[in-house]
């Protein structure tokens, strides 16, 4: 990302993105302005930019709107693809400090882990999966909680961990397999159901 357009998104150092959980609106906006004061009284934040990213549409999306929209930040409704990869690997590498992104997204534990940003998940969103090193939870957004994952984020280095969905090459060993294979082999017109 050049320096251009990460200037229009406001140099942001951490980016807030939370998306709903199943919960009513009140919990959700509940949830999302705790976080978003927890963000505000963090000392690893203050006098960092924040871009504040809109959530999903799922059931949830009002509430914390409202919450965003009480604090009377700006947010931003979505980054075309290329543009979020750009601005991703763009913070990856802020000095002195990498940026962060907080929240309970999924592009923490594999966009944001695959390029090396720090994350801190939160909340039970994305309980069950599998996480990098980069990627550290909390259940509860208290601003000391919240600081301690931020530092223990940001003190992972990059290079030091496996991406547990991969290393972004499996297109290329599928059209591998694909160009050395025999189309007209009978064993693969055979079916073979292993359930």
């Amino acid at each position: 990302m050049d320096d251009a357009a990460y200037s229009a998104l406001g140099s942001p150092t951490a980016i807030f993105l939370l998306h709903p959980t199943g919960q009513p609106d009140e919990v959700e906006e509940a949830t999302a302005a705790s976080i978003l004061s927890a963000i505000s009284d963090t000392s690893h934040i203050s006098g960092e930019r924040l871009l504040i990213m809109q959530p999903n549409l799922d059931p949830g999306r009002a509430g914390i709107m409202r919450a965003i929209t009480t604090t009377g930040l700006t947010s931003i409704a979505n980054i075309d693809r290329t543009a979020w990869i750009a601005l991703l690997k763009r913070m990856a590498t802020l000095a002195p400090h990498r940026g962060v992104l907080i929240g309970n997204s999924s592009a923490g534990l594999i966009e944001a882990a695959a390029i090396g940003l720090p994350v801190v998940d939160i909340g039970p969103r994305q309980r069950g999966r599998e996480r990098c090193p980069n990627v550290i939870h909390i259940d509860h957004p208290h601003a000391d909680a919240l600081s301690r994952a931020i530092r223990e984020a940001r003190n992972v280095a990059p290079a030091s961990y496996q991406h547990p969905y991969g290393d972004g090459q499996t297109g290329d060993r599928i059209a591998n397999v694909l160009a050395t294979m025999n189309p007209h082999d009978p064993a693969i017109l055979r079916k073979n159901c292993s359930y």
